[in-house]
């Protein structure tokens, strides 16, 4: 396999992953974020959320700078993700690759104003006693939103500038 089609396909996949996780994580987290301040929430129904919560407080708090940076996340990255997917599926490069340029910046700068953000704060709300809350969740889980999309950033205008003749998401026969 060639490095244009293993390079199309981590575009699907990831995208996919990506817009999954938008649409079903985010997007409900925003809905019921108000729900989770409560010791109740340990429990029950609300348990997925507030498993990340103790890593990083600002999600069981429904932090506002969270709550909105969130909602632009699940609903136009989420969408932009699935676009990117569609149009490659379609052979439409040049579509997939704007979109996919567009959506990938997005997803680098609200994930640097995310870590960012508490940085600035010296992880007041990060659980920096535990390795797994600290290391895992909040900088592993997020830096995926950094490492993938940073690389497409860098194939996307790669393939611009080149007039759409570069090898990214090449196209394939059907």
């Amino acid at each position: 396999m060639d490095h244009p089609t293993k390079l199309r396909r981590a575009v699907i996949i990831w995208s996919l992953v990506s817009g999954v996780v938008h649409f079903t994580w985010e997007l409900s987290w925003c809905i019921v974020s108000r729900h989770l301040a409560s010791p109740a929430a340990l429990h029950g129904w609300r348990r997925i959320w507030s498993l990340y919560g103790v890593a990083d407080r600002r999600y069981l708090n429904a932090d506002s700078f969270i709550l909105i940076l969130e909602v632009v996340t699940a609903t136009v990255g989420g969408a932009l993700n699935f676009y990117v997917v569609f149009q490659a599926r379609r052979r439409r490069l040049q579509q997939a690759t704007i979109a996919l340029l567009i959506v990938s910046v997005m997803e680098v700068y609200g994930t640097l104003m995310y870590l960012g953000s508490e940085v600035f704060t010296r992880f007041a709300n990060v659980n920096t006693a535990s390795f797994v809350d600290t290391w895992l969740k909040f900088f592993g889980m997020n830096l995926l939103w950094v490492i993938f999309p940073g690389i497409f950033i860098y194939e996307s205008v790669r393939y611009l500038v080149a007039g759409g003749t570069s090898p990214f998401v090449a196209e394939v026969s059907a």
